[in-house]
């Protein structure tokens, strides 16, 4: 017998946890995946979890929210601390028969490069776990 869950057909929540990140960080001035454009945030290294629990309802989703930035290492730290206010804050809507019941902020990583045209580039890593549990419709 397959669960209700199984029945539904929802087995990830990687495109909804997705487009609900990228709505959510979404702002003037800053462009959010899919550009070269910079200052700009990616949303990126998606991994999901198995199930988490015995009704297979529970899921952890965990990826790297990078902030770039031409212009300088304040600029990147601006926008990362903007991002988690944005993540913290009010509860994100996925629909698609998932909700968030938790989202944590893990490891920090700051990269400085220099690119092929001798162009620096600032660049803030936040891991990010958020934890999804599957409802009824």
């Amino acid at each position: 017998k397959l669960s209700s869950n199984m029945a539904n057909g929802l087995f990830s929540a990687i495109s909804a946890v997705y487009k609900a990140l990228r709505a959510r960080l979404t702002r003037e001035g800053i462009h959010v995946g899919s550009t070269a454009d910079y200052p700009r945030v990616e949303i990126h290294s998606i991994v999901e979890s198995a199930w988490m629990d015995k009704g297979h309802t529970l899921k952890s989703i965990s990826c790297i929210v990078e902030c770039i930035s031409a212009r300088r290492m304040q600029d990147v730290m601006d926008m990362s601390e903007e991002n988690l206010s944005r993540m913290l804050g009010e509860a994100l809507n996925l629909g698609e028969g998932w909700k968030v019941v938790g989202i944590v902020a893990g490891q920090l990583q700051e990269l400085t490069e220099t690119t092929e045209t001798q162009a620096i580039l600032y660049r803030l890593l936040q891991n990010v776990t958020i934890y999804v549990e599957q409802i009824n419709g």
